[in-house]
């Protein structure tokens, strides 16, 4: 599935992930080494260090999430 990242107020980013891998994959894939950054998917907030599947929060098709990060919210 195909995930469009909004990080920051004009950085979006679109990467590719299976429903069946754990949430911490999108820190290697958008390139963000702090585990404690968070995401937000339907209005929940989830952390990307999680092993939590995307299968398991109910991402299973393309969607739009908004990454929050105190490093990167200003840009």
């Amino acid at each position: 599935m195909r995930l469009t990242c909004k990080m920051g107020s004009r950085n979006v980013k679109v990467v590719d992930v299976q429903a069946n891998e754990a949430l911490f994959v999108l820190l290697n894939k958008l390139n963000i080494t702090d585990k404690n950054t968070k995401f937000i998917f339907n209005g929940i907030t989830y952390s990307m260090g999680s092993i939590q599947t995307f299968e398991e929060i109910g991402l299973t098709s393309d969607a739009r999430i908004t990454i929050n990060n105190q490093a990167i919210a200003g840009f």
